[in-house]
């Protein structure tokens, strides 16, 4: 019997995550920090979108297109050196298999 779960016999294998984020994070890091940069990026962008259409900052049309270009630019600096920074932690898979042995690609 499996204490965190009676009903789940205790010889049953383990079930695998459903959260795709998890999925994502296991499966693909390059991608997932990738994610990651880009919804920041989104995030920051729009706030500074905001600030802009509600009138809290006050910068001439060159001002607002300047920032708004260092700040893309930024980000896609920092999205290329996280990317060949984790890149090099990766260690890929030459002939990848699965638990009981079997190759999981086909060819």
């Amino acid at each position: 019997m499996n204490l965190a779960n009676p009903a789940v016999p205790a010889d049953a294998p383990p079930m695998a995550n459903t959260d795709d984020s998890m999925k994502l994070r296991d499966a693909e890091p390059v991608a997932w920090v990738s994610s990651l940069v880009n919804g920041f990026k989104t995030l920051v962008l729009a706030v500074l979108a905001l600030a802009l259409a509600f009138g809290w900052v006050h910068w001439s049309d060159a001002q607002n297109a300047a920032v708004i270009g260092v700040v893309a630019a930024a980000f896609v600096i920092i999205s290329t050196i996280s990317t060949a920074i984790l890149r090099q932690k990766v260690t890929p898979l030459a002939s990848p298999r699965a638990a009981d042995g079997s190759p999981l690609v086909k060819g």
